[in-house]
């Protein structure tokens, strides 16, 4: 059997007080019961919400996806003709 040297540890090889425990272990509050914060509440409600309305008005979310990619582009495009004009006033 080889034996590899100089290879970092993974993730799941602890040390200290989290040795051995899990997602799911740390992430229960003082109580016991399993904690969620606002980050991941706030993406499962946009992914349910997207996912929604591409089961109930696909074409109005392909819509609002092509009119926002287009009003992005624009913003894009405006902001390097002010970086470009910026650093030609400067000569």
């Amino acid at each position: 059997m080889t034996r590899l040297t100089g290879l970092t540890p993974r993730a799941s090889c602890r040390a200290g007080p989290d040795a051995g425990s899990n997602v799911l272990t740390r992430a229960r509050g003082s109580d016991g019961d399993l904690t969620l914060n606002g980050k991941k509440i706030m993406l499962v409600v946009v992914v349910v919400f997207l996912g929604f309305w591409m089961l109930t008005d696909p074409n109005g979310l392909a819509d609002t996806a092509q009119s926002a990619g287009g009003s992005g582009w624009d913003l894009t495009e405006q902001l390097f003709s002010g970086v470009i004009d910026f650093f030609g006033a400067l000569d």
